[in-house]
């Protein structure tokens, strides 16, 4: 059995994406000349809203329009943070400095004391959450 196999049968409701590090990675490859290209499909990753990412999907196709095909053939959920099916890691992003500023950002006036506690409170849940759902996976 495949490892795709394998994680279709054990996790159903697990979602495949793609890194936008390794894209971003083949279009500097493959468009070394073309930084507005590049700067383009990490504007459009990382966009927040789906009027923005359309309006530079819309630009993209416009100046490139193989890249910009190539990137639907992949699959724009896999990669855009805005359409991607399911929040990554809790929250939309892969870096935990990310997580962690974006659940800080409310509370970073009160004491040293209260932050520390938010923050063990905060991971205490996390870590018994996926504990938890760890334990109802079933194992081969």
């Amino acid at each position: 059995m495949g490892i795709s196999n394998g994680m279709k049968a054990i996790f159903h409701d697990a979602t495949h994406g793609f890194y936008a590090y390794h894209l971003a990675n083949n279009l500097k490859q493959h468009c070394r000349k073309r930084c507005d290209v590049i700067n383009l499909y990490y504007c459009d990753t990382y966009a927040y809203l789906v009027e923005e990412f359309d309006r530079i999907m819309f630009e993209m196709k416009s100046i490139h329009s193989k890249v910009h095909g190539e990137l639907v053939k992949v699959g724009i959920q896999k990669f855009s943070h805005v359409l991607y099916l399911r929040k990554r890691y809790h929250m939309m992003t892969t870096n935990i400095a990310e997580s962690m500023n974006s659940y800080l950002l409310a509370i970073r006036k009160l004491p040293i004391a209260s932050i520390t506690e938010f923050i063990r409170d905060l991971l205490q849940r996390w870590f018994h959450g996926r504990r938890c759902n760890t334990r109802e996976t079933p194992t081969f």
